[in-house]
């Protein structure tokens, strides 16, 4: 093979080697490039990283899932595109308190909307024996109080 012949060669193998290269560093993120991408409130990068193999539930030093960094920052979007790739919004950190205590320590009500639309458990109690609708109370939150008991069941006494 000359000079030539294996320069040709080289180039024409270019465009397999950039996609090869970018293959392996979409599908090569992890948890840490989830919680970079959540605190850097950047979107497309969340959705692409939680639909490879990164488990949308990891946790970071303190227990906290990217679903707690994103309530707690006010990122709605982020937080939406999360639970939409299947955050459990139960998964308590290692204070014991699940996004709904994070949505209500930040106050939002579109937050704390959200993430009762979800699911989470209301009855879930911090490592104070706080649930999120006690913390709302001690935090000053009034906006929660209405919100959060809108999603509890309509209490009917026995007969």
């Amino acid at each position: 093979m000359t000079a030539r012949s294996r320069n040709l060669f080289a180039v024409s193998l270019l465009p397999v080697l950039i996609t090869l290269a970018s293959c392996a560093s979409s599908s090569g993120a992890d948890s840490r490039d989830l919680i970079r991408a959540v605190e850097g409130g950047d979107v497309g990068s969340v959705e692409e990283i939680v639909s490879g193999s990164v488990n949308v539930d990891s946790r970071d030093d303190e227990g906290r899932t990217a679903l707690h960094l994103a309530v707690d920052g006010g990122d709605l979007q982020v937080a939406a595109a999360l639970l939409d790739a299947g955050a459990d919004p139960d998964i308590t950190d290692r204070n014991g308190r699940s996004a709904l205590h994070y949505a209500v320590m930040g106050c939002s009500p579109d937050m704390i909307a959200m993430i009762l639309a979800a699911g989470v458990d209301v009855a879930i109690t911090d490592d104070d024996e706080r649930t999120a609708l006690q913390l709302a109370d001690a935090a000053g939150c009034e906006d929660a109080r209405p919100i959060i008991e809108s999603s509890l069941p309509e209490f009917v006494p026995a007969e």
